[in-house]
């Protein structure tokens, strides 16, 4: 059931992250679109309204300009037989009106622009043609006055008016561009935050579904170790008891064997008794996590008394000595029995793996941490150390060192972990210079208020 439902967990937040993506990569593709068409009606206006609107500007200041250089020519000559030929400010003036026409014509144009073109090349062919006649001065005064009036005049307003509807034209186009340009920035303004607060929602649904994958995967995890340390307990307390049988039985056949079989029953014992270790040691293990600590208390320097005067012989026997130092008089909150147990199995640790080291001395203190409700318990050796390769992982179950002894089983460190994590301590080993290993662990102490704000 919950390996279905961590399935079907998974696949929505899969689903969830698909849809970020999704809307990001969707974001990022409206954004584009949206420039590229930001930037072409810029070009519109950059390229082809602007420009022109300023080339035909020119051409109704240029025909005004043409206009007035006419009229003053006519006037001043009107009826004098020698006048002379027009100024030359006339001709340059046409001549910069026909280049600001061929200038605008080169330009991009909007939709139906073009269909003004041929009514201004004809206004401007017209006026041509009436200069070319007003400007041969042979007619007299009044004719040249009244063609001024009825011809000259009304051929610059029409070509003016032309312009003017040209000009008109880019106007307003360019205005229709500039309009698009501003809905392009509104929709793309819409569409960012829209897209955004869509990414914003999936995003908090990807964490929430996350954060329900890890707690329903941290959950069945606890459940499959709960499940695995009944299973071990059970186990290990149905071998205990067969165990128990079977080294009684060996007990009484070794009574009545002869001296050969005394010694295979003994080796036989030895291995019994390493087996009962190692069963012990796992009893003890599945057991570590699983303990109800509230209201419980154990005094610091009579556990660490206790445990001395137990692995006394054991240390003599290893050649090392045993010392208690600053035994501070404080309590703990566990079981005097879990205290045993980890005391018990970093002194028994220590002294196992002295190894060939000299001096061999295991040191074992318990002091108040300052500022902290809690007390610090070390036990220190002079041995080989532990190997850096090896770090951490000595915590572990099974992991034993290289100057392990030989009935070790690799679960003392590991038990003593476990006791202390389920009682919210903290515990870890330090390097001695010169060789050694410190451990040390911090439990909690009921008798001692926070300090500091901690």
């Amino acid at each position: 059931m919950i390996s279905q439902q961590l399935r079907s967990s998974g696949r929505a937040l899969v689903g969830s992250f698909a849809a970020v993506a999704l809307a990001f990569t969707v974001g990022l593709a409206g954004a584009q679109t949206f420039n590229f068409q930001i930037r072409s009606a810029v070009r519109e206006i950059t390229g082809n309204a602007s420009p022109s609107i300023s080339y035909l500007s020119s051409m109704r200041s240029t025909l005004r300009q043409l206009e007035v250089a006419v009229g003053d020519h006519v006037m001043r000559c009107a009826g004098v037989p020698s006048c002379g030929a027009p100024p030359a400010r006339i001709s340059q003036l046409r001549q910069e009106l026909d280049t600001a026409w061929h200038e605008y014509r080169l330009l991009p144009t909007f939709p139906g622009e073009t269909d003004i073109w041929p009514r201004a090349e004809a206004d401007l062919n017209r006026l041509d043609e009436v200069l070319a006649l007003t400007l041969e001065g042979t007619d007299t005064r009044e004719r040249l006055l009244a063609r001024l009036r009825a011809d000259v005049h009304p051929a610059f307003d029409r070509v003016d008016a032309t312009v003017a509807r040209m000009l008109q034209w880019d106007h307003e186009a360019g205005l229709a561009v500039a309009g698009r340009i501003d809905a392009l920035t509104r929709l793309s303004t819409a569409a960012a935050i829209a897209i955004d607060v869509l990414a914003l929602g999936l995003t908090i649904l990807a964490a929430t579904l996350a954060m329900r994958v890890v707690r329903r995967y941290e959950g069945s995890l606890r459940d499959r170790a709960e499940d695995l340390e009944q299973f071990a307990g059970r186990v290990a307390h149905d071998v205990k008891g067969a165990l128990a049988a079977t080294a009684a039985a060996l007990h009484v056949a070794r009574r009545s064997s002869t001296e050969a079989g005394s010694e295979a029953i003994r080796r036989g014992q030895r291995g019994l008794q390493r087996v009962q270790r190692l069963v012990d040691d796992l009893l003890e293990f599945s057991r570590a996590g699983v303990l109800d600590t509230r209201g419980v208390a154990a005094e610091v320097h009579e556990v660490v008394e206790d445990v001395v005067g137990e692995l006394h012989p054991f240390a003599e026997d290893q050649r090392v000595e045993l010392r208690v130092e600053n035994v501070a008089r404080a309590r703990i909150a566990c079981s005097p029995g879990v205290l045993t147990s980890i005391v018990g199995n970093l002194v028994r640790n220590a002294i196992a793996h002295m190894g060939s080291s000299d001096p061999r001395v295991v040191r074992v203190r318990a002091l108040l941490v300052d500022g902290d409700p809690a007390v610090r318990i070390e036990v220190e050796d002079t041995g080989p150390g532990i190997p850096s390769a090896l770090g951490e992982r000595v915590f572990e179950p099974f992991v034993r060192g290289p100057a392990a002894g030989e009935g070790g089983t690799g679960l003392g460190l590991a038990t003593v972990k476990r006791f202390v994590d389920a009682h919210g301590g903290r515990v870890g080993f330090q390097a001695r210079s010169g060789g050694g290993t410190l451990f040390w662990l911090e439990m909690p102490s009921p008798d001692r208020p926070a300090q500091g704000g901690r």
